[in-house]
């Protein structure tokens, strides 16, 4: 259980730039994606939206009333292979 007294992420480092970014890739696909099937009136940001909902929930992991589980957890998945990570840009 994470403690009411702890900071969310989105409070502290929320990744602003980045998220604009997947928003206008989401944005700008046009072929071959399911959502192309039929056009609707309005597109809805599925990446802000999504990024946004999971910086509300999740602890700020440098938080000192962050629950120490999530911590390992978070700095567990934080890890990257380096050659995985060239391979990506």
């Amino acid at each position: 259980m994470i403690p009411k007294e702890c900071k969310r992420l989105a409070e502290v480092d929320f990744p602003v730039a980045e998220v604009c970014r997947h928003s206008a890739r989401e944005k700008s696909i046009r072929h071959g994606h399911p959502s192309t099937l039929h056009l609707w009136w309005a597109k809805r940001p599925l990446a802000a939206c999504g990024a946004t909902l999971i910086a509300l929930l999740l602890p700020d992991p440098c938080d000192q009333n962050c629950p120490q589980e999530f911590k390992q957890r978070a700095q567990k998945s934080a890890r990257v292979d380096p050659a995985e990570a060239l391979r990506h840009e």
